[in-house]
């Protein structure tokens, strides 16, 4: 499925301009447009609401009492900055761009897209590197569609490798997308015995004949985030597409696996098609 259509989630979290001008180049590899969806928490809203609400100034350690308005002059003032920088990086890449503001709990009407990108500490500054953020969760928790969770760095001229069972290739046309830009593809496949590895292989390379990438293929046996790591590692993949049903991110928490692995993870879904309308 070719890729057209990026967003990326931001919220008042983001002082990191990085995040855009790797959202922008992504869109760029994949010949698509970008959408930056700025995210606002109705939380953040009702506790500026309250009587004895206490913010830190970052760069004084000094405290003030959180007033309404200028907590909306804020947001004002980072989605103004936000805007600006995407418009610069999007000439940059040569990529049209706009921006749209949504709130956290309207997250799963998110606009219509084809690749949804998250930085995975978006809605928080976490405790720890394994932690998600709050608009990262709901993301990966809620959104149907394709999502890339990420951390800063998104490197898609590096092989792309994805993780498939002997059954499914729900999460290769969307590696295949993605592996245009480096045309380098590594598929990993869990299988649970020589002949069933070799008749998927055969499969994958029929499938994958007619494509522009250079394919290489590796027999992964009850795979963990370890051992994901090492293989992935080992031949140099910017990113890791998983189908977000598949039995591994069940028995390991993404966040948990996100710190394994060290590059980005793409939780491939299959978007449901829309109702066909039957003439009255």
């Amino acid at each position: 499925m070719p890729v057209r259509r990026v967003t990326l989630a931001v919220d008042a979290t983001l002082r990191d301009q990085q995040v855009l001008r790797a959202a922008t180049r992504i869109a760029a590899q994949l010949k698509a447009e970008i959408t930056a969806m700025f995210v606002t928490n109705a939380e953040l809203q009702r506790f500026a609401h309250l009587p004895t609400a206490t913010e830190v100034l970052v760069r004084s350690a000094r405290t003030r009492l959180t007033e309404p308005i200028d907590l909306a002059l804020d947001l004002e003032r980072l989605l103004g900055t936000i805007e600006r920088e995407l418009r610069d990086f999007a000439r940059e890449a040569d990529v049209a761009w706009r921006i749209v503001s949504t709130t956290l709990e309207q997250l799963p009407d998110i606009p219509s897209t084809d690749l949804l990108l998250v930085d995975r500490r978006a809605g928080a500054t976490p405790v720890s590197r394994a932690e998600l953020g709050s608009v990262a969760a709901k993301l990966v928790a809620d959104c149907r569609e394709p999502i890339l969770v990420f951390d800063r760095e998104l490197a898609l001229h590096k092989p792309i490798g994805v993780l498939l069972g002997e059954d499914g290739d729900g999460a290769l046309d969307m590696a295949l997308s993605l592996a245009q830009a480096s045309g380098r593809l590594l598929v990993l496949i869990d299988a649970h015995d020589r002949e069933s590895f070799e008749r998927t292989s055969k499969r994958i390379a029929n499938k994958v004949a007619q494509q522009p990438v250079v394919l290489e293929i590796d027999w992964i046996r009850a795979p963990h985030g370890q051992v994901l790591a090492s293989s992935l590692h080992r031949r140099g993949a910017g990113v890791l597409v998983v189908d977000a049903a598949d039995p591994l991110l069940q028995r390991e928490h993404l966040a948990s696996l996100l710190e394994a692995l060290r590059i980005p993870v793409l939780l491939a879904r299959q978007v449901p098609s829309p109702p066909k309308r039957h003439d009255q």
